[in-house]
């Protein structure tokens, strides 16, 4: 059975490089979805100096698709415990990208209308290690008045 939510959701970002941390949070609506065994979630986001970004991401048995158009592209395909190459797209050029995933999970609370998703991984670019990649999605279902 298909299910579609509108959502607000509180994106946290972590990326560490170096030994230090850059931490952003975004808060902004989308949609959750479930289709069959596999969970969506897409939503927009305005990237400063870049402009408007449609993300999707997409869920099913430890396996995860990251896909941005846009201002910004990008296709990372994510599988626990194993390598998987991908690209990023800027108006500064085009980028191979490598994953190493750690974690790409999904909770949903049909009864609460709330979840969390959370992506781990390790990101090389050009195959140059760039960091570790920590997304965290907190979903909670917009109330209908």
């Amino acid at each position: 059975m298909d299910h579609c939510h509108e959502v607000n959701i509180i994106l946290s970002s972590t990326i560490e490089r170096e030994g230090r941390a850059e931490e952003t949070q975004l808060y902004i609506q989308g949609q959750f979805f479930i289709k069959g065994d596999a969970y969506y979630l897409k939503y927009k986001e305005n990237v400063e100096d870049f402009g408007e970004v449609d993300h999707t991401i997409r869920i099913k048995n430890n396996e995860g698709l990251i896909l941005r158009k846009g201002a910004i592209e990008m296709r990372q395909p994510l599988v626990v415990g194993a390598s998987r190459e991908g690209t990023y797209k800027s108006p500064i050029g085009v980028m191979q990208t490598l994953v190493d995933a750690e974690c790409c999970d999904v909770q949903w609370l049909e009864d609460c209308g709330e979840g969390l998703i959370t992506i781990r991984y390790d990101l090389y670019m050009q195959g140059e290690p760039f960091g570790r990649v920590t997304l965290i999605y907190q979903l909670k279902t917009i109330s209908k008045k």
